[in-house]
């Protein structure tokens, strides 16, 4: 898949569907991701999958692919990333994120640290580093002032 195949997407691509998310098997969130690409290729029955992964909250994928450009020639197999918004069903393609991702385990490990930091324990440690840095922050700035003082 090249940029071109892409380009129209919208922010708010969905697909519509009922289940609440938490009771979505991996294999369904799969499959629904699968589904958006499908969705956006420029020949579907072209696509070819190499790797597919889902965190475990099911709210971050990472899909490994080739299919054919708008010429009919096959562009290399492009990681791409995708997300979920606050438990919707509904998946929301990167634009762009073919080109972040160096390999599918790059990917991987990118939507572990999303899945973790989605967790009540990430979000703790996000407030703590922002703790952190507010506190490193008010000692730069107190160093500051010392020292303006100290050449008046």
């Amino acid at each position: 898949m090249n940029h071109s195949i892409f380009t129209a997407i919208v922010a708010a691509l969905t697909l519509v569907i009922s289940a609440p998310i938490h009771a979505e098997t991996i294999k369904e969130s799969e499959a629904r991701a699968k589904q958006v690409i499908l969705s956006l290729a420029k020949d579907p029955s072209s696509v070819k999958w190499q790797k597919t992964s889902i965190s475990e909250n099911k709210h971050h994928a990472c899909l490994t692919l080739d299919s054919k450009n708008s010429y009919g020639a096959y562009t290399g197999f492009l990681t791409y990333r995708m997300m979920r918004r606050d438990g919707s069903l509904s998946w929301l393609l990167l634009q762009g994120s073919e080109r972040d991702f160096a390999s599918h385990q790059a990917c991987v490990e990118f939507i572990t640290k999303m899945n973790f930091y989605d967790s009540p324990e990430g979000q703790l440690q996000l407030e703590l580093e922002e703790q952190q840095r507010k506190q490193k922050e008010a000692e730069q700035w107190k160093q500051i002032d010392e020292l303006s003082k100290s050449k008046n």
